[in-house]
């Protein structure tokens, strides 16, 4: 539950991290598989915590990232996209998201995708 955990970090203490990086797991703020079952919710949730942090989008990375074969890619795909509907808190600077092809719910995948992402922070 490591990618859901970070989005209710980011929910509840964007006020203490700058950098994001959920793996295999969506927002479950509104309900359970909350980026399958609403992603539109999910998302307005998440810009109503960004817009309400008063942080500009440059004050925050998310590099959000999961398997191509995973089973979580349904319900991180939708949530990721619905949150691009809020430019002026989620764009292609602040809100990556990076599929590993082929990649499953495992090791293998956790550390390409960690390889990835960990490179865009440093």
């Amino acid at each position: 539950m490591g990618g859901v955990t970070t989005w209710y970090t980011f929910i509840n203490n964007l006020d203490v991290f700058r950098y994001f990086m959920p793996m295999a797991g969506d927002s479950w703020a509104v309900t359970d598989s909350g980026g399958l079952v609403e992603p539109e919710r999910t998302a307005a949730q998440l810009d109503q915590v960004a817009r309400g942090s008063g942080f500009d989008k440059t004050k925050y990375l998310i590099l959000a990232s999961v398997g191509g074969s995973d089973g979580t890619i349904g319900q991180m795909q939708p949530q990721i996209d619905e949150m691009r509907a809020f430019p002026n808190r989620f764009d292609d600077t602040n809100l990556r998201f990076t599929i590993d092809a082929g990649g499953g719910h495992d090791d293998d995948s956790f550390l390409q995708q960690l390889r990835t992402s960990i490179q865009q922070i440093f």
